[in-house]
């Protein structure tokens, strides 16, 4: 299977129908909780292809994860939805950002699948965020709900090199219970010294 990011002003409108698919399939590891309409998912589509590409500069970047199997491009699927937000700038870098991520919920349930998807996007995102000469990021960081089912996925960011920064004790409420939020973070030190162990 062949990964990539695609810039999202490239993504269609038919995608977007099933990102908001995704979204309500998967609302209890969202913030977001309102199940979002088809008129939601058009209007923010209309909103994207209005807009500059450089939309999102400011404060967040989001790209499509799609795959194709040998040189067929053309018969792409659109299987996931990613990016930065909450991008804090300071004199000319972003301070902190916040990881994005989505797939198909059919992928969700298989750990391997899940795996390669949410280790590709984890690569693509670090070397982005930190080599990128517009950006210089220096921080990142992520919250996942500590529901049963995260476990496969809070394992994925801390072997791929995102520390366990904390806990919100009881900060969510779903499906009848309270659960903890988890913080993991990565900051340009970690991913430098990162870098260093492989090439070393």
């Amino acid at each position: 299977m062949q990964l990539i990011l695609q810039n999202d002003s490239l993504t269609t409108e038919h995608d977007f129908l099933k990102l908001m698919e995704w979204r309500n399939n998967q609302r209890d590891i969202l913030r977001t909780q309102r199940l979002l309409t088809p008129d939601d998912q058009k209007a923010y589509y209309r909103k994207l292809l209005d807009q500059d590409i450089k939309r999102f500069s400011n404060n967040a970047h989001m790209w499509g994860i799609v795959t194709w199997e040998g040189d067929d491009y053309a018969n792409r699927e659109f299987i996931g939805y990613c990016g930065l937000t909450n991008m804090v700038w300071g004199e000319g870098f972003v301070v902190v950002a916040e990881t994005s991520f989505i797939v198909d919920t059919g992928i969700t349930f298989d750990d391997a699948q899940y795996e390669e998807v949410f280790t590709f996007f984890l690569t693509e995102v670090k070397r982005l965020f930190f080599n990128n000469s517009y950006w210089r990021g220096q921080r990142l960081h992520s919250e996942t709900y500590d529901l049963p089912h995260r476990q496969h996925h809070i394992s994925i960011l801390e072997a791929n090199g995102f520390k366990r920064e904390g806990v919100m004790r009881s900060h969510i409420y779903r499906n009848g219970k309270l659960y903890d939020s988890i913080i993991h973070g990565m900051t340009r030190g970690d991913y430098e010294d990162i870098t260093f162990q492989k090439r070393s």
